[in-house]
């Protein structure tokens, strides 16, 4: 996985695009068995819906050759997205990490970091 910017900047509004992560390799991954989790400035880690939920601290974005389908694919990424409170509300910049598991083995499939600025 590869985390970016997912361009604009942080802002008081509760609805910002914070950063943007893609599938660079690996397997598909269903949507059913992956729970995303995102800690801003080192703080306690917060849990995002998946793509098509609404509920969550934040809601996750698909964008990617397919999809709309129930997988994770290669070349797949989604946007990070707040979900109605203002997670990243700084004008400067906010760090984030991004933990993915496998919420039916209990794995951490991948951890990555980008900066929302």
């Amino acid at each position: 996985m590869t985390a970016e910017d997912a361009q604009g900047s942080p802002s008081w509004e509760t609805d910002d695009a914070l950063i943007r992560v893609t599938m660079v390799a690996g397997t598909d991954l269903s949507w059913a068995a992956i729970s995303v989790q995102i800690s801003i400035d080192n703080g306690a880690p917060l849990t995002c819906g998946n793509p098509g939920q609404d509920s969550g601290d934040c809601v996750l974005v698909q964008f990617g050759s397919n999809s709309d389908d129930q997988d994770w694919s290669v070349g797949e990424g989604v946007t990070i997205k707040e979900n109605g409170q203002a997670l990243c509300d700084t004008t400067t910049y906010c760090a984030i990490e991004v933990t993915i598991t496998d919420t039916r083995e209990g794995q951490i499939i991948d951890t990555s970091s980008a900066i929302a600025s």
